[in-house]
């Protein structure tokens, strides 16, 4: 079994539970005993879906066909997933319950809106981050402030000196809390504004007991999209992350994707991560439109990413390189001619010998430089 069948095979033990078909041909596969498991288990902590796998697997009753070795270790994760979750969960409303009583009731984004609004059929299936909470642009600064009275801590890295221009506030930590918390201004990038903004979501805020709110299950799919696509650029890369590609799958389960479709942007891009989403997982979860060219071309090129070293490093090193010095560092400098702002913020990093450092530290990570 090649790389690309292991994905895909991974993919199917995700709906295995519940797609007879699915669970056969998992079942089969096994069977067969040509799958490196090894390999399997890389995937599956890459793209942070190990304690689903095992979930999965218990309720489909795979468990007892794996090695001994290897069911040992997918629970053994799940646990700890487990584990660290119940922290997060009660920091959560730590959190919540803070900003409450000062009159801030955030909205909870991404893992954490999926884990209070019981998107999960278990506690431990998704491996959390941090903590992403949204606020008013006026609560924004004020809800900083208390985390930071809270003995929560800011990071210290490369930031305009004005944070209100800032995405979210530098991740806050606390010494004795598992996750960082980030407090968001906007719910997307700047250049996404349009697609998804405060005014959109307000109309779908559904409250939960009384100390937060969390997006509608058709924005949190939108917003689903928008991360894995635009802000990642998984788009261009064509590499999907599998864990976004579940979350898709359980949110399709809640919302028509084939009327979503019809007022998603852009189209395009949203209609091919349908599309390739449905066949990492083969299963259909609602994209009923014949696919287009550029749903296509979006799956062969997922496949090659997996099929063709050569191809792989070439995307990836082309997309790294067409985001960072086309878009970011040619951009920032063209935004420098007409903005103060941005100037002052070039300036602000280039002083700073911390700055090169890192950028060296991305660039070498990327291209896997060694020393």
């Amino acid at each position: 079994m090649n790389n690309k069948e292991l994905l895909y095979f991974i993919g199917k033990c995700l709906t295995a539970d519940k797609y007879p078909e699915n669970l056969l041909s998992v079942k089969n596969q096994i069977a067969k005993n040509d799958i490196d498991w090894e390999k399997f288990v890389s995937i599956c902590s890459s793209h942070l879906i190990t304690p689903v796998i095992y979930l999965k697997f218990k309720k489909a009753e795979i468990l007892n066909l794996l090695p001994d070795d290897l069911a040992n270790y997918l629970q053994e994760i799940y646990e700890l997933s487990l584990s660290r979750n119940q922290m997060i969960l009660e920091q959560l409303k730590e959190v919540c319950d803070l900003l409450a009583k000062n009159n801030i009731i955030p909205t909870l984004l991404k893992g954490a809106g999926n884990l209070i609004d019981n998107l999960y059929s278990d506690l431990g299936e998704r491996i959390m981050g941090d903590i992403d909470l949204l606020v008013t642009e006026d609560e924004y600064l004020k809800a900083a402030k208390i985390m930071l009275n809270e003995d929560y801590t800011e990071s210290k890295l490369f930031y305009y000196d004005d944070v209100k221009l800032l995405k979210h506030y530098p991740r806050l930590s606390h010494p004795d809390k598992v996750a960082s918390v980030e407090i968001h201004r906007i719910p997307v990038d700047e250049d996404y504004l349009s697609l998804f903004n405060h005014e959109m979501i307000s109309k779908g805020l559904k409250k939960v007991d009384g100390f937060c709110f969390v997006l509608s299950d058709k924005h949190k799919l939108i917003l689903n999209f928008i991360h894995s696509q635009l802000t990642n650029k998984s788009h261009k890369s064509a590499l999907l992350s599998l864990r976004d590609v579940y979350d898709l799958y359980l949110l399709s389960e809640k919302v028509n994707v084939a009327e979503l479709l019809k007022e998603i942007n852009p189209r395009k891009i949203a209609s091919g991560y349908f599309y390739l989403s449905q066949k990492m997982l083969g299963v259909n979860i609602g994209y009923t439109s014949k696919p287009t060219f550029s749903d296509k071309w979006l799956h062969y090129k997922h496949d090659l990413n997996f099929s063709s070293k050569a191809f792989y490093s070439a995307n990836k090193y082309a997309t790294e390189i067409y985001d960072r010095i086309i878009i970011r560092y040619f951009g920032l400098i063209g935004k420098s001619l007409y903005s103060k702002k941005t100037r002052s913020f070039i300036v602000m990093r280039m002083s700073k010998p911390e700055w090169y450092r890192s950028q060296w530290r991305s660039w070498k990570n990327t291209f896997k430089l060694k020393n």
